[in-house]
C-alpha cells in the first residue's frame, strides 16, 4: 500500500471556502508519519493537479510500452 492509498492524501469538497472572488472551494489534506497539513485549495489547483496526474501517467505507460 501506498501512503496516499492509506487516506495520506485527500481534496474534500469545501463549501464554506466558496467565495465569488476564489471560485468553487476545496481541502487539500496530507497526512504523514507525525503531522497533518490542510490547505484551501480552488477548482483551478483541483484541475492542475489532474492535468499533472494525467500527464505522469501517460509518461508511465509511454515507458511500459517501450520496454
Amino acid at each position: 500500500m501506498s501512503n496516499i492509498t492509506d487516506g495520506g492524501f485527500m481534496i474534500i469538497r469545501d463549501k464554506a471556502s466558496d467565495s465569488p472572488g476564489d471560485g468553487i472551494g476545496f481541502k487539500l489534506e496530507i497526512v504523514q508519519a507525525d503531522s497533518v497539513t490542510r490547505t484551501r485549495i480552488s477548482k483551478t489547483d483541483v484541475e492542475y493537479i489532474r492535468r499533472e496526474a494525467g500527464r505522469a501517467l501517460k509518461e508511465l505507460k509511454h515507458e511500459q510500452d517501450n520496454r
